[in-house]
């Protein structure tokens, strides 16, 4: 008998196969940023290479297990890398036009008041009082919110919905925009907005903002800038934080 048929073949671990697997772990960077992507296309050439390069060794080469293994998660992070920024766009858009449909109901229905918990800061700011002179002593609370009232029944938006016959439909205009800035999202958007049995829907834009401190009190969207679409702008700009005009 010879001895010899009795000693394995030394296999050795595919280094392609290894490399695969590295990268295939690291595929999870593409989530960060889609300029990632790079890294899970790079895991499945590698994972692809390896396999050929095994069935091709005549057995010397080992590790097809782990290559696969690498191919699997980067197929994995990059399927979900691709269908986040839909899945979050849809999420964004339902959100907001929850926010819109509320806020301009209520201020159709006259219910001023409630439509303030919808406003976020700059928005607030915009139908406040008018910044004066910083030595000055600001008005009193109760004086800051009439005076905000009023400004808001004024609008030219507000005489809009006001005039409506309820319920109101608002339908999304498939045009928008997203922005970051810093820990803030700001997203433009514009809707088609009818009465019952009214006439032609009239456009308006709304501005939206999340952030931590709205997230906080469990309504992480508020309306920072609003117009009719035609009309005057009737809020402070969200992007640029300027005063505008009331008519």
């Amino acid at each position: 008998m010879d001895m010899a048929d009795d000693i394995p073949e030394y296999q050795s671990l595919s280094p392609l196969a290894a490399i695969a697997l590295v990268l295939g772990v690291l595929s999870a960077a593409a989530l960060i940023h889609p300029m990632l992507m790079i890294v899970p296309a790079a895991a499945a050439g590698a994972a692809l290479l390896a396999l050929g390069r095994i069935r091709s060794s005549g057995g010397a080469l080992t590790g097809a297990g782990v290559a696969r293994l690498g191919l699997a998660l980067a197929v994995v992070c990059g399927v979900a890398t691709l269908v986040r920024t839909p899945v979050r766009d849809a999420l964004i858009h339902r959100q907001t036009a929850a926010v819109a449909e509320d806020w301009l109901t209520a201020i159709a229905k006259g219910r001023i008041d409630d439509s303030f918990r919808l406003l976020g800061s700059r928005g607030m700011q915009s139908i406040g009082p008018p910044q004066g002179n910083p030595e000055a002593e600001p008005p009193k609370m109760e004086e800051a919110m009439a005076i905000a009232r009023a400004n808001l029944q004024a609008a030219p938006l507000t005489k809009y919905l006001t005039g409506l016959k309820l319920p109101l439909t608002v339908e999304a205009v498939p045009e928008w925009t997203l922005a970051e800035d810093g820990t803030r999202i700001i997203v433009s958007e514009e809707y088609t907005v009818a009465g019952a049995g009214d006439g032609a829907p009239r456009r308006v834009q709304l501005q939206f903002t999340r952030s931590p401190a709205y997230e906080a009190d469990g309504r992480p969207w508020r309306v920072d800038s609003w117009a009719l679409v035609g009309e005057p702008t009737d809020s402070v700009s969200a992007e640029h934080g300027h005063d505008h005009a009331h008519e």
